[in-house]
């Protein structure tokens, strides 16, 4: 806060501007002194004044936030708000105690404090501010002036004054000095009486002394102690601002004393004279503290005994901060040095103070000297420097990142490059602290051509110059320079200051940016993480700060590898996701470009190329999950040389060695090999009617290379082989049959009474081979008797049916006939056997042809109406029965229909066969939709007789395995295999390459199922539905209702009958791809009776 003080003439605020213009050879300095008045006690961030606020100035016109000053000393006052042109209070403001505030020697009359203001263009002021005293202190007299009353301890302390009863009139002594630390007209003005009971004996003079007003008591009349011994009074000190503080005084009349003390360089002095004298002692501000100054005033006194013991004190009207730095010993009067004197700038130059000597008497006797304590400077202080760096004005195209604000470290100082001699670096400040001689001084700069210095006027006490360069700079041959300024006093010894300056050059953008390679070449692994480094370009540019700071894009050749990868601003590439290999296999190339930040731009480019490289991630693949290759059976029983089967192949994405794909088999226990390449091979021998086919599980594995983290990888293929028939087996009769007991002919007796066209047997002959190999031709290649009859027999060709071809003779003799029969198969060449049959024609034995089964007959022209008539009865009878068997089937559907049963569970299904034993046999192989292995043993599905169609046949009955009970909701509507089984089953037969006509496929009655089996509801037998044979393997479908349905029928039984070997297809089902691959269990025995 300001304060205005115009009509007592005194200025609160007040600002004076006075300019001195000198001309140098490189730079124009403008000096003048700034001067604001500010009262003492102002707040920390009172506003003192402003600096543009002064006539004349252009820096008023500035609008900018830059700094546009900085004050050398800111320990007292500090620089704020935009510009930093504002000048505000930084600390407590004492002007009555803070000597280091009031600098100048007029302190205390003047309380100013200087310093030197710097501009940003290198112009200097003197800032010069006048601290006005504020009334802050009430009058108060020390402890030690005051004594405790003799006659009274309850009253406050006094003043004790003694007087000797002959005192003359017109005697005046001295009183204690009130305190008041204030100044001037606020600091103590008046002493007053405000209560006396001396009845006019006594008055109080002021009279001015060095330290301020001095009250004094004046005897006014004789004093006689019998009359009255003691007086009691109140005195009062009085400051400008009209505060008072009153004090007891108490007189005490004693016995006269003869001999007052006498200061002996006042022994020929008058009252008056020795009033006015003054005791100077000059001393060095270098005494240290415990020192006796080397000069003091003496007293004597001529009484003797203790009334002429002499002893010192201090006046009372001794200032405060003379008892501060001085002590007076009492029995010598020795002056003791006990504070560190100063008498530079802010310290005390010299002390004023009264001593008193006092002899032994009760009521002493006093006398009074005037002693004065010069200080003398002494060369303890060197020239102190100040240095405040330039702000020079720089271009765009400069760089300004380490580009010192002005109100930054003193330290940091800096040149333009390229930029002409002459350039202000910094001003420089220089003071010393002595005075005369001692503070003279001299700065140069140590021998160095790339500087000068440049002297200006004076400041005050202080000298300032200017540093400006002396040639041209280039940062990048030198991005850092220094000079030392030493300056040395005139002092005896000298004292000497240095200051070492660092100088940062700025930089301008004039050099482009240059990357160490034109050309990168990079790889990273693909299937990395998003963020792996691929690698890093190096750039660099000579150039510093925001000129030499480079930013990389990436640019790709192919837009759609743009956003693959990416580059930071320390040219580290990487990748912005995972990559495949597969997907980009070339090496992909990109432009790296990098710019600086300067201006203007500088931007350079190198070419990037970066190849992904392969890790073993593909699994090899099969052209087809199956195979299904065929190959001929061996002819020669010992064959040692390999025959090539197929070959199987699976690709493999990746490269290199992880896309080398080897081949094995899975199990080494078959008459295969595979060689590396895929190719299977037959290496031992081969007999189709030993076994047909063969299921195969081919694995290919890649190689991954040795340094490859990845393992190998592999799939597989099923592969099945049919071993194709070759003609090597004959046909061989198995009806009629040689004599087991006497290896004699078969013979064969019939009536001779039998007609044209009677079927005499059917021969029956099979062939281990298959196919057109296993097709048999019958033929008669001999017929002979011993009567010599001619052609009696027909032979048909493809059934094998002998019949009567001509009319027998009646004859009663028996006649025999040797049938020669052969046997050929279709086979190229073809491969035939012949066997002998004996035909006897035994006219005792009657006709069985009314009877018997007449058989197609190719003479039936030949035949009598009596045989057509018996033909048309027989069709009539067949007939009859055919419609009678269909009406009972239709029945019995209709009844299971209307039976129907909701299916919940996949089910498998148990058959049953009355009477038979439970058997189980082993799977000899099997398949899997989705390529699960299943168990190689299996119980397999037997199956019902249900028509009674077994009945003469050697039968047995299996159980198929039953698992968990699997849910089959009402919604699905669809089963689907679970399994093939394919298994060798006794006395049943089956086409080998499992694809059946629908009628010769297997047969099973549901009803007959739920009532042999203990499951109940749908448990007991689920609907199997159709079974359409289409292919190998059988697909099948379910359509489920919403009950069971009465029956299922998978075709005829007749194929039961009689056989001998052959193959059984076994099924299960379920109702979802997760219950697919269910395990099997055997079922228990009760659920097959």
């Amino acid at each position: 806060m300001l304060y205005f003080d115009i009509g007592m003439g005194l200025s609160i605020l007040y600002i004076i501007l006075t300019l001195f213009d000198s001309s140098l050879a490189s730079s124009k300095f403008n000096a003048g002194i700034i001067s604001f008045v500010i009262s003492e006690n102002a707040a920390i961030g009172d506003v003192v004044g402003t600096l543009d606020s002064f006539n004349g100035s252009d820096y008023s016109k500035k609008q900018d936030d830059r700094p546009l000053f900085m004050l050398q000393d800111t320990t007292y006052f500090a620089l704020k708000g935009p510009g930093q042109k504002t000048v505000v209070v930084n600390r407590l403001l004492d002007r009555d105690n803070d000597r280091k505030l009031c600098r100048e020697p007029s302190w205390p009359e003047t309380c100013a404090w200087s310093g030197v203001l710097f501009a940003h263009d290198g112009v200097v002021f003197s800032l010069r501010i006048t601290i006005i005293d504020v009334n802050d202190n009430i009058p108060r007299w020390p402890d030690s002036a005051l004594s405790k009353l003799r006659n009274s301890k309850e009253k406050e302390p006094s003043i004790e004054l003694f007087i000797a009863e002959n005192a003359p009139t017109g005697s005046m002594f001295d009183l204690p000095l009130a305190e008041d630390r204030d100044y001037g007209k606020n600091g103590i003005v008046n002493y007053e009486l405000v209560k006396t009971d001396g009845n006019g004996r006594f008055s109080l003079l002021c009279t001015a002394g060095p330290n301020g007003v001095i009250p004094r008591l004046q005897v006014l009349e004789v004093l006689d102690r019998e009359e009255r011994e003691e007086y009691e009074m109140q005195m009062a000190a009085i400051d400008g601002g009209g505060q008072r503080v009153v004090v007891g005084l108490r007189v005490y009349l004693v016995d006269e004393n003869d001999n007052p003390p006498i200061f002996v360089h006042l022994k020929n002095f008058s009252q008056e004279e020795a009033r006015q004298a003054r005791f100077v002692i000059e001393i060095d501000e270098s005494l240290s503290v415990g020192t006796a100054l080397h000069l003091h005033p003496t007293a004597t006194d001529a009484d003797a005994g203790d009334f002429g013991r002499v002893r010192y004190r201090f006046s009372f009207s001794t200032p405060e901060f003379v008892r501060r730095d001085f002590a007076i010993e009492s029995e010598t009067g020795k002056i003791i040095v006990q504070n560190i004197l100063d008498c530079d700038s802010g310290g005390i130059p010299e002390y004023v103070f009264s001593m008193i000597a006092e002899d032994g008497a009760p009521q002493p006797l006093t006398a009074l000297a005037t002693v004065v304590i010069i200080l003398h400077d002494v060369n303890d202080n060197a020239p102190i420097i100040s240095l405040t760096p330039a702000t020079p004005k720089v271009e765009d195209m400069y760089d300004t990142t380490f580009y010192p604000t002005f109100d930054e470290s003193r330290d940091n100082f800096c040149l333009v490059e390229e930029m002409p001699s002459g350039q202000l670096v910094a001003t420089v400040a220089v003071s010393d602290p002595d005075s005369d001689a001692d503070g003279e001084f001299e700065c140069d700069l140590d021998g160095t051509p790339d500087f000068t210095l440049h002297t200006l006027p004076w400041i005050g006490a202080t000298k300032v110059y200017q540093l400006l360069s002396a040639r041209r700079f280039d940062r990048e041959v030198e991005a850092l320079t220094s000079v030392t300024l030493k300056c040395v006093d005139r002092g005896v010894p000298p004292q000497i200051s240095s200051k070492i300056i660092p100088i940062t050059l700025i930089d301008k953008n004039d050099n482009q940016p240059y990357f160490q390679q034109q050309l990168y070449q990079f790889s990273i692994q693909e299937n990395r993480p998003p963020g792996t480094l691929v690698g890093r370009v190096i750039v660099q540019d000579n150039d510093a700060g925001t000129n030499g700071r480079v930013e990389f894009s990436l640019a790709c050749k192919t837009d759609r590898y743009q956003h693959l990868f990416s580059i930071n601003e320390r040219g580290e590439i990487r990748a912005n996701e995972m990559l495949d290999r597969e997907i980009n296999s070339q090496v992909l190339l990109f432009t790296v470009v990098a710019e600086d930040k300067g201006r203007p731009v500088y931007r350079t480019s190198a070419e990037v190329g970066i190849e992904i490289e392969d890790e073993n991630d593909c699994i090899p693949k099969f052209g087809s999950p199956n195979y299904h290759f065929s190959i001929d059976e061996d002819v020669e029983p010992y064959r040692r040389s390999a025959r090539e089967v197929g070959t199987v192949q699976a690709t493999d994405c990746d490269t290199g060695s992880n896309a080398e794909v080897h081949y094995f088999l899975e199990k080494t226990d078959t008459p295969f090999k595979i060689s590396p390449n895929g190719t299977i091979f037959a290496v031992q021998q081969l007999d189709r009617e030993t076994k047909s086919s063969y299921l195969l599980t081919v694995v290919a594995r890649d190689s991954p290379s040795p340094r490859s983290p990845s393992k190998a990888l592999n799939s597989t293929a099923q592969v099945r082989i049919t071993v194709t028939d070759i003609n090597d087996h004959s046909p061989i009769f198995i009806f009629p049959r040689l004599n087991s007991t006497s290896n004699s002919l078969p013979e064969i007796r019939i009536s001779a009474l039998e007609p044209i066209g009677y079927r005499v047997a059917k021969l029956q002959a099979k062939d281990a081979d298959t196919g057109v190999n296993a097709n048999i031709r019958y033929t008669l290649t001999e017929e002979s008797s011993v009567s010599g009859t001619g052609k009696l027999f027909h032979l048909s060709e493809d059934s094998g049916e002998l019949f009567i071809a001509a009319k027998l003779s009646t004859s009663a003799k028996e006649m025999r006939f040797r049938l020669q029969i052969q046997a050929t198969d279709g086979g190229i060449p073809p491969r035939s056997s012949t066997f002998s049959l004996i035909v006897y024609l035994d006219p005792s034995l009657p006709p069985t042809s009314a009877l018997g089964y007449m058989g197609d007959s190719v003479f039936s022209g030949q035949m009598g109406e009596s045989r057509e008539a018996l033909t048309n009865i027989y069709l009539i009878i067949i007939i009859a029965f055919g419609v009678s068997i269909a009406f009972v089937v239709l029945v019995v559907a209709i009844f299971l229909m209307s039976k129907g049963y909701r299916l919940r569970y996949c089910c498998p299904f148990p058959a049953h066969v009355k009477g038979a034993q439970m058997n189980t046999v082993e799977a000899v192989s099997f398949y899997t939709p989705g390529s699960s292995q299943l168990p190689t043993h299996s119980t397999p599905m037997g199956f019902a007789n249900g028509a009674d169609y077994m009945t003469n046949a050697e039968s047995a009955s299996y159980a198929l395995e039953k698992g968990s009970p699997l849910q089959c909701p009402p919604s699905d509507g669809h089963l689907q295999m679970n399994a093939f089984y394919e298994a060798t089953v006794d006395k049943a037969f089956h086409n080998s390459n499992m694809v059946a006509p629908i009628e010769n496929s297997l047969y099973t009655d549901q009803r007959s199922i739920n009532d042999a089996s203990s499951l109940t509801t749908c448990d007991r037998f689920s609907s199997l539905g159709r079974v359409t044979h289409g292919g190998y393997p059988p697909l099948s479908l379910c359509l489920v209702n919403e009950g069971c349905p009465e029956a299922t029928y998978f075709g005829q039984a007749n194929q039961f009958r009689g056989a001998n070997g052959g193959s059984a297809a076994v099924y299960s089902w379920c109702n979802s791809t997760e219950q697919r691959m269910q395990t099997f269990s055997p079922v228990q025995p009760s659920y097959a009776r």
